[in-house]
Order: structure tokens, then sequence, then C-alpha cells
């Protein structure tokens, strides 16, 4: 027995004896692991063909079958995509309908497909490219709730207009991410662009001068840091050479298909180009919380056999209709009508009145309106190219709805003509008929006033009027400038865009 317990004991001192040697020969840290990745697919999650070349490219179905066929013979892979998975320009987006470049397409699902699809490839992590922002800060928000993977950008800044408090508790975005893969501690920090963001929703700080401050912070914490970056080759170089510390950058936005690696200040630089051409593979050693070697190819999807189950969760996505009809019809049949009730019943007032700017002439008839007649009945911001006769579309004034577009609504923004929150003004009967007499006097003219009361308006009513009416009541002597008012916190798209929900 005594013999027994202390053969026992010996081999327990032998086996903790290798296991202290072996740790000491490895090192905290050391191990192999491999990253797949890619970069700007824009929602080409079917398979395309180049008009020019000839040659196929893209589809989620074969990037489904490269990205498991490289996890099973790696299983410490890191997969991330460094942007723009949504939108873009040609290409198949999964959309019901067809229409040229300079007017934005109807997309499928405008992004939520691609959410999913991400979440069946096995995404670790993504950083959000400028095309995320396609369709406004509320909307990329939504559309990242069901995402299984991290969202990284440790240099974005989102201020939600209005501001909420519950912000900070559903923002999925988050500056960086520590990943265990192969004995290896990897943090992975996200960049994104500032290129087209010029909005008041997202602000895109410095690239340099905030990973001088968080990289050697989070070396401390990892092994290795790798960045996952929206910038640009050319930035990336620059990054590569401004601030230390960086192990490798996976790259993304300008399109660069890297053969082979590039090498700056000691950064290993990757790329992949673009629509899904090619998928990416890093394979890695790491020795004393430095990359030892490296392995890097590109796998062009085209040659790949495609996923069944991936091809079967599209064909149902793309065969769905995307516009739902809803009913806004009022007892005249009027949308104008409909909008002012909305208003009317959101500042709990007597009466709503906007100015006609803001809504094409003309009444809808009665009946079910589809929702992108809705949408179409704003007065058009026009499309980067296009001519005074072509109304915005339908999802163009759902951006502008839903937040902040890059391209379309940074103009509007500066102007102020659209973003124009609602007064809520205590008025006479005598004015009430002043702004009644103003209106027979501007039927035809832009100032024109659509305008809604209950039958039975009490000796001083409450009414809501945007804002640009207001002004234009108070300057055309209709309205007392010392009129008590107060401005309801809210503006007229957000306002509609809810009753919507």
């Amino acid at each position: 027995m005594w013999y027994a317990e202390t053969m026992n004991t010996k081999r327990l001192f032998v086996v903790v004896s290798v296991l202290v040697i072996a740790a000491g020969l490895l090192g905290a840290g050391d191990g192999s692991l491999a990253i797949i990745h890619m970069n700007d697919t824009h929602s080409f999650l079917l398979a395309g063909r180049d008009e020019h070349t000839g040659r196929e490219f893209g589809g989620a179905a074969r990037w489904k079958t490269i990205i498991d066929e490289l996890r099973g013979d790696r299983k410490d892979a890191l997969v991330l995509h460094a942007g723009d998975f949504l939108t873009g320009s040609g290409g198949d987006y999964l959309s019901f309908e067809r229409i040229d470049y300079d007017r934005f397409p109807l997309y499928g699902w405008r992004g939520a497909t691609d959410v999913l699809l991400l979440n069946m490839l096995g995404f670790d992590a993504v950083t959000p490219g400028n095309h995320e922002f396609d369709y406004g800060l509320s909307w990329l928000l939504s559309i990242l709730k069901p995402a299984k993977f991290s969202v990284l950008a440790a240099n974005l800044s989102l201020n939600p207009i209005p501001p909420t408090k519950e912000f900070k508790k559903l923002s999925p975005v988050k500056e960086y991410e520590i990943f265990t893969r192969g004995g290896v501690k990897v943090a992975v920090i996200g960049l994104v662009t500032n290129d087209y963001l010029k909005s008041l929703q997202v602000k895109v700080r410095n690239a340099e001068e905030v990973l001088r401050t968080l990289v050697p912070d989070v070396r401390r914490k990892a092994d290795i840091v790798v960045v996952l970056s929206h910038l640009g080759y050319e930035r990336d170089i620059e990054v590569a050479r401004a601030v230390d510390g960086i192990d490798l950058i996976v790259g993304g936005h300008s399109h660069h298909r890297l053969a082979d690696y590039t090498v700056e200040n000691g950064t290993y630089i990757t790329q992949t180009g673009a629509w899904g051409s090619y998928v990416g593979v890093i394979d890695l050693h790491v020795k004393n919380k430095a990359i030892d070697s490296i392995d890097y190819r590109l796998i062009p999807t085209p040659n790949a056999a495609e996923d069944e189950e991936v091809l079967s969760f599209i064909e149902k996505y793309k065969a769905t209709d995307l516009v739902l009809d809803r009913d806004l019809s009022t007892e005249d049949g009027s949308l104008y009508q409909w909008v002012l009730d909305t208003v009317q019943k959101r500042y709990k007032t007597h009466g709503a009145i906007v100015i006609d700017r803001l809504i094409k002439e003309g009444e809808l008839k009665q009946g079910v309106v589809p929702s992108s007649d809705f949408f179409s009945i704003f007065w058009p911001y026009r499309a980067r190219t296009a001519g005074a006769e072509r109304d915005m579309l339908a999802t163009q004034i759902i951006d502008v709805l839903s937040g902040d577009h890059p391209r379309s609504v940074r103009s509007l923004l500066s102007s102020g003509d659209w973003v124009s929150p609602f007064v809520v003004v205590t008025v006479t009967q005598d004015e009430i008929e002043a702004i009644k007499a103003f209106n027979e006097r501007n039927v035809i003219a832009g100032d024109h006033l659509h305008m809604s009361f209950e039958e039975r308006l009490p000796k001083k009513p409450k009414i809501a009027l945007d804002l640009q009416t207001y002004r234009l009541l108070i300057l055309q002597g209709v309205l007392d400038p010392k009129a008590r008012h107060t401005l309801a916190k809210g503006e007229l798209f957000e306002v509609l865009l809810e009753s919507m929900k």
C-alpha cells in the first residue's frame, strides 16, 4: 500500500515536472492558430459573373463550403470580416426589383439577410464598413440585433438622434475583443473609415490617435494584436508605420487583392479583394508574444461547391416580397390627413399643421396604400446624378427616416430644410382663422399649409406645427412671436417612421 502511494506520488511529481518544463519551453501564449477572413462582400450573396472577363465570383453558398473545409483542418480558426458586407454597387442584392445605379437599389432586406448568413458561416467578428451605414444608424443597429458575432470599431462614436438613455446598453459596437485560439490570446481591434460617413449620428476619430492609446493597453492583456481594418490598403500601411505593436492588419475598403502579405514596421497586412471572389486564410505560429511564422494564401471561390443549406436559405429570402402593404387610408382617403392625424396623436394636440413643401400635391385613393407610395409622398431629395424630374425612391426616403444616409442626407442635414422638429403652440380662435385665411391666399404657392383640427376646439387649442410652418407664420405676422410654445422632442420623419412600425 505504502509502495503504491509512493509510486503514485512519484508519478504525479513526474507529470507535474514535465508540464512545468513544457510550459517553460513553450512560453506563455505560444501556439498556432488560423485566421480566415473576407472583406467587401457587398451583399453578393448569389454567385455572379464579371461581364468583362466572364469569370464567376462570390456566392455565400461557396463561402460556407470553403470556410467549413478550412475550419475542419484548423480547429482553432478565427473567422473575420473587414467590413462592407452590406450593399455596395452592382450585383444581385436579393432584390425583387433592379433599377439603375444612380438610384439606390431595393436591397433584399437591406443587410438583414447578410447578418443571418454571417451567423450561419460562423464569423467571430466584423468591423463596420462605410456601406453598413447606407440605411442609417437606426437601421444598422436593428439588423445587428440577431448577430452572433462581435462588431468592433475602436475609432467609432455613435450618437443617435434623438439620444436615448438605453443606447449604451443596446449598442452592439465594441472597441476590441480578445479571443483565445490555439492557446494564444488574440486581441482584435476594429477600425472604420471616415469616407462618406458625414453624419450627425456617426463620428469617426483618427485611427492612429486611437491606436497609440489602445494598443499598449491591449498588449498587456493579449499575446498578439490584430487590427480588423476598413481603412483601405494605403491607410493600413500608414497605420502600420505610425503605430508600434500591431502584429497583423486584416484589411478592407480599397478592394486590394493581395496574393501575398505586405510587411510594414513589423506588421503583416492582408486583404482579399472584393465581392467574395476569394477567401483568405492565415496560418500563424506565435512564440514569445510575437508572430514566429506566417503562411498566407487566397482561395478562389468559383472553384468551390455550393452549400445546400445556404442555397435554400437564400432562395427563401430571395422569393420574399419586400414591400408590405399597409392600410394608410382615412375616411377621405387622404394620406395628408393620415400624416396630420399621426402628428396630432403623437403630441396630444387639437390640431396639426405642416408646410406643403414637405408633401407632394395630390391625394392617394382610398384603400390599401403600399409603403413605397407612402414614403414617396415626400418632396424628393435628388439622388447624386438624378435630374430634376426624378423623384426620390422609397428606399432613399427610408434612409432618411431611419437615420443619416452618408451621401443623401449630409446636404439635407446641413440645410436644415427636412429635419424639422414640431412646436406645440397654444393659439386663439382668431389665430386659427388667420391661419385659414393665409392658406386661402396661398393655395397655389409653395407655402401652402395643410391643416387638421378637431371639430370642436377649445377657446385656446394646442396645435402642433412643424418648425418651418411655425417660422413662416411668425414671419407672415399670422402668429404672435411672443406666443407661448414648447419644442417637442421629435422630428417629422422620426414621428412618421415610428407610426409605421
